[in-house]
């Protein structure tokens, strides 16, 4: 049976066969061959064959033919690695000072002593006068400061000694002396010259310069007694001198104590970026981090309290307090902490409300370093010193400030397009071709720009075109951009180049599939101090537009496109018809390939076939296309059910012909495969 019908019909069909053959449980499948006729493959190539890239739009000319624009971006600069910051700063302090604790202590002497100290007895609760004594000395006694000190090395401090008469008469020429047991070098000497009764008397010595122990010895050397005369006193044996003996404001150069909390030195200091020649008042951190190390020699635990008001985030100046180890056997004690800096806004104009400040490139630091009271013997010394380094990797997001005149280079850089990525052999030759460069300044500063290099490489047939003209080399003035309210305003200059002004022409001929491209930026060119602003991600973009009429001679320009074929493998046997339209006023040569589900071409259906061009009027437009019908036999037709693609390749020649033909958007060449087979059903 022989059944002719299209395919809406042929798919009901099979659609009603199957869910009949669905309702079948227990007996056999059946099965059906049938003959068809019907479309099987339907394509077309037009000018969007060439339309890969997504940089390519459509224009047209005031005739309706069309040109091909294409927008691809030349640079657009980014300045992470020119502008990216590596800085440190380098701190080395010694201690300021080394403060220890006050030292306070007390002794007395009974009248009982005082008595028993010249042989003579004491009588308690007589009433008698007191004759002049003269040249009496007291007892030593140990003075013993081991709760507060070793031994202090004494660069300054005071000794106040405060005697309290409590006998019932004055004395007078009280001579007081401190010594280190040790050594018995006298520390302070002291005469009061009258104590009256029942009050106290004091003096304050400075001491300076001198080695002290924990150990040492006060003596009264002398007190002399006036006497009563004839008024007579009650004796009371436990009436007593008490002396009092307060060490303070100690500074010591060296000492092992136990040391009070305390800082023991602080470090204000201004710190000069490197990055001339901008005059730079604040950026902000894109990215970034900063490093502290420290080290010290102190045998003692210590703090580092760093506070950097030239960094802030959220209006909230950097601070960090650190602990750094004591440092032992001679080994110094070792700090390193990371910080990350990114979105924190970086004032550099140096200490806040300085004095005729106009600072620029200056960060402000404050470095205090602190000792805590840990309770154990620690020897420091103003010798001892801590070393910082703040290492500084940061990328701004944006600059503030005078710019500087500085060069930016931008390149070589490659890009890649697919402009031409469908023409897959062949050469043709374009007319008119033009290239407009569009340069945006978001720079707060005026620029030159110059295009080093645009290159076009065509990789497979090893072809390079460099650009050449006057556009080259030369410098392009753009003015500064603005900013109000964080909106940047770009300042911008368009330049046409066309194949009169330079060897456009050659550049686009060779169907380039990469462009090389290098641009160098000179900020502030005639060197105006003013301010300015650079953002990371603002900076100057190139972008260039080619319009490129479709009016060429072509030698074997070949166009490939490539269909799925979506039918079951099924087909028996039969033939196949090629029905070609072609809208084209240019010749076509015609192949078609089996591309298997791998991707790879395994047979051809077509080796090759001239399709005549379309018909044209007296204006060379295409009024109607021409018609090919070609027959293709197959003895095997096993290939084309293991096909999964079918691709067309076309080829346009114009030559002999001189003239260029102009290419309208109607135009297209349509392909249209019908088989004529034995379809196997089950």
């Amino acid at each position: 049976m022989i059944i002719k019908f299209n395919n809406m019909r042929l798919a009901i069909t099979i659609i009603t066969l199957i869910i009949f053959s669905s309702c079948q449980h227990d007996l056999e499948k059946p099965s059906w061959e049938i003959d068809v006729t019907s479309p099987l493959i339907h394509t077309k190539i037009d000018i969007n064959n060439i339309l890969i890239d997504s940089n390519i739009s459509i224009g047209n000319k005031p005739d309706s033919s069309i040109i091909l624009i294409y927008n691809y971006p030349i640079s657009k600069i980014e300045l992470e690695e020119e502008l990216r910051i590596e800085e440190q700063f380098y701190y080395k302090s010694k201690l300021d000072s080394l403060n220890l604790v006050d030292v306070s202590t007390s002794y007395k002497m009974t009248l009982n002593e005082l008595f028993a100290s010249q042989g003579w007895p004491c009588l308690n609760g007589l009433t008698i006068p007191i004759p002049p004594i003269n040249n009496i000395a007291g007892d030593t006694v140990s003075v013993n400061a081991n709760e507060y000190f070793e031994t202090m090395d004494l660069i300054s401090g005071i000794i106040e000694v405060k005697i309290y008469n409590g006998l019932p008469f004055d004395i007078t020429d009280v001579n007081l002396i401190l010594r280190n047991v040790v050594n018995n070098n006298i520390i302070i000497s002291t005469t009061f010259p009258i104590i009256p009764s029942y009050t106290t008397e004091s003096n304050t010595i400075q001491i300076s310069n001198m080695l002290i122990d924990a150990n040492m010895i006060a003596e009264i050397q002398n007190i002399n007694i006036p006497g009563t005369g004839l008024d007579s006193v009650v004796i009371n044996c436990a009436d007593s001198l008490v002396a009092t003996l307060i060490v303070k404001d100690l500074v010591a150069s060296e000492a092992t104590a136990y040391w009070p909390e305390q800082d023991i030195f602080t470090s204000f200091s201004e710190q000069f970026f490197n990055i001339q020649p901008a005059e730079l008042t604040e950026f902000k951190i894109k990215s970034g981090w900063m490093n502290i190390n420290a080290t010290s020699t102190l045998e003692d635990t210590m703090t580092l309290e760093y506070n950097i008001p030239s960094f802030t985030n959220n209006n909230i100046p950097f601070a960090s307090s650190l602990s750094l180890n004591p440092a032992t056997n001679g080994n110094l004690s070792i700090l390193s902490r990371y910080f990350d800096l990114s979105n924190h806004i970086l004032d550099l104009t140096g200490e806040k409300n300085r004095k005729n400040g106009d600072t620029i490139n200056t960060i402000y630091t404050e470095l205090t370093g602190k000792i805590d009271s840990t309770g154990e013997l620690v020897t420091l010394n103003l010798e001892d010193s801590i070393t910082s380094t703040l290492s500084l990797n940061i990328t701004p997001e944006y600059f503030k400030g005078f710019l500087g005149t500085d060069t930016i280079n931008f390149g070589p850089e490659e890009e890649t397009v697919d402009f031409f990525s469908s023409i897959i052999s062949g050469s043709f030759a374009l007319n008119n071709s033009t290239l407009k460069l569009n340069i945006n300044n978001y720079i707060g500063a005026e620029v030159d720009v110059i295009i080093n290099e645009i290159t076009a490489i065509n990789s497979e047939n090893n072809i390079t075109k460099t650009l050449q003209g006057k556009i080259v080399n030369s410098n392009i003035f753009i003015d500064n951009a603005t900013e109000s309210n964080n909106i940047i305003t770009p300042s911008n200059s368009d330049i046409t180049i066309d194949d009169k002004s330079s060897n456009l022409k050659e550049l686009i001929e060779i169907m380039p599939d990469k462009f090389i491209a290098s641009v160098t930026i000179i900020t502030n060119p005639s060197g105006n101090k003013k301010e300015g602003f650079l953002y990371y991600d603002q900076t100057v973009d190139l972008n260039i537009t080619y319009e490129l009429p479709l009016s060429f001679i072509s030698d074997e320009l070949t166009l490939s496109n490539t269909s799925e074929i979506n039918f079951d493998n099924n087909i028996e046997d039969g033939n196949f018809k090629l029905i070609i339209q072609n809208y084209f006023p240019i010749e076509a040569n015609i192949k078609l390939y089996l591309i298997d589900k791998g991707g790879f071409i395994f047979d051809s259906l077509l080796t090759q076939e001239t399709v005549k061009a379309g018909i044209i009027n007296n204006n060379g437009i295409v009024t109607s296309p021409t018609e090919t019908i070609i027959n293709i036999y197959r003895e095997n037709i096993n290939n084309f059910n293991n096909a999964k693609n079918i691709m067309t390749v076309v080829s346009f020649t114009t030559l002999p012909s001189q003239n260029k033909i102009k290419i309208y958007d109607d135009y297209k060449l349509e392909l249209t495969i019908v088989g004529d087979f034995n379809y196997l059903i089950e």
